[in-house]
């Protein structure tokens, strides 16, 4: 006898159809495209750090 367990698995694998893989899909589309503008901001947030850095250090180490 399958387990009760096994059973609800086998249930909702069922239910499983092309539009419901289409929307995971779509879904995992957007979040990778948002996690991509929030990495590419992040990477150019840093960039404007590290430039500011070097300005301030170059003021301190030449002074003008």
């Amino acid at each position: 006898m399958p387990s009760k367990l096994y059973a609800k698995k086998y249930y909702y694998m069922s239910l499983t159809k092309p539009h419901r893989l289409v929307h995971s899909t779509v879904n995992l589309d957007t979040e990778l495209w948002n996690w991509h503008v929030c990495f590419e901001s992040w990477i150019t947030s840093q960039r404007s750090f590290v430039h500011a850095l070097i300005d301030w250090l170059a003021t301190l180490v030449c002074p003008v």
